[in-house]
């Protein structure tokens, strides 16, 4: 009998009775191992490196973007739109930790930062104090205006604007001469009204009259 190229092919009976198909069944042809692999490929790890350093508190900022960039640049390859997400959330984390400690440190009223404040600013009232009389030692009168004290002093850091007010605008201490002899010089406190309740008044003693200070409003 004339054998053809194609003969059928019968499974082989094992010795536990059971069927096995022919080995050659198994193995792939040479076009399918030549087949590409219909995956695309994936983004380098150091993405994922960058992404995750993102996660540090300010250091991990540029990480974090270099992540973003290189995510959307790739992001045909696997892995690339997550490697970008992993870094914007590093980057917003970062945003948001350090936007609660500036709202709570230097906006929030009724703050933990709040006696900080109070207490800078009475150093300063404290350092002015003795500046303005110092000024008066050189120049026989008080200054007219706060300003005008650092003008004369260029040599002086002088510190002119009150620390305790939390608005962008920055705010002068209050200056007031009270005559030829006396003057008033306080922090005006939260409601911008001088001679309140809260003003923040400067801890030099006044008693004897040594100095120009005057802490309370000459009734008139």
């Amino acid at each position: 009998m004339r054998k053809t190229g194609f003969q059928k092919r019968h499974p082989r009976v094992g010795g536990d009775g059971l069927f096995y198909p022919q080995e050659h069944a198994m193995q792939q042809t040479p076009e399918q191992a030549a087949a590409p692999d219909p995956r695309p490929p994936g983004i380098h790890p150091a993405a994922y490196v960058l992404a995750g350093i993102s996660f540090i508190p300010l250091l991990g900022l540029p990480f974090g973007l270099a992540a973003v960039i290189w995510g959307l640049v790739c992001r045909r390859k696997r892995g690339g739109k997550i490697a970008a997400l992993i870094g914007a959330a590093g980057m917003f984390c970062t945003i948001g930790v350090y936007g609660a400690l500036f709202y709570f440190g230097l906006q929030q009223r009724g703050g933990v930062y709040d006696e900080l404040r109070v207490r800078l600013a009475q150093t300063q009232l404290a350092t002015l104090v003795q500046s303005v009389e110092f000024y008066k030692l050189q120049h026989g009168a008080y200054p007219e205006s706060l300003p005008a004290l650092q003008a004369a002093q260029p040599d002086t850091p002088l510190f002119i604007y009150d620390p305790s007010d939390i608005r962008a605008t920055p705010r002068l201490f209050h200056y007031e001469r009270a005559g030829a002899d006396h003057y008033y010089l306080r922090s005006v406190g939260a409601d911008n009204i001088p001679f309140t309740a809260d003003d923040i008044l400067p801890p030099t003693d006044t008693a004897g009259g040594k100095i120009g200070l005057l802490k309370e409003k000459a009734r008139p």
